[in-house]
């Protein structure tokens, strides 16, 4: 809860997050590392121990988490061809 307050509070000209879980608000420019899509192709909870409508509610928010910090990043940093190739199609 008090990262992205840290974050405001240095007033940094550029965050590199090695993860794409960005805080939602934040505005500075910033730019993250997507590893993998494997949620997207394999969303299924069968590895979960959470009951089924917490995993699918998180799910949504891993969705829409990853979706906005892609668009609002400055650069997206990829492990592969094929994984840029996902986010770009996605």
């Amino acid at each position: 809860m008090q990262f992205p307050k840290i974050l405001e509070k240095e007033e940094l000209d550029l965050v590199h997050f090695p993860y794409f879980s960005v805080p939602i608000y934040y505005r500075r420019p910033f730019v993250i590392t997507i590893h993998d899509l494997i949620i997207h192709h394999y969303p299924t909870g069968k590895a979960s121990t959470l009951p089924s409508p917490i995993y699918y509610a998180k799910l949504l928010g891993y969705k829409y988490v990853i979706k906005k910090a892609a668009q609002k990043a400055q650069k997206v940093i990829t492990v592969s061809e094929a994984t840029k190739e996902e986010i770009v199609s996605i």
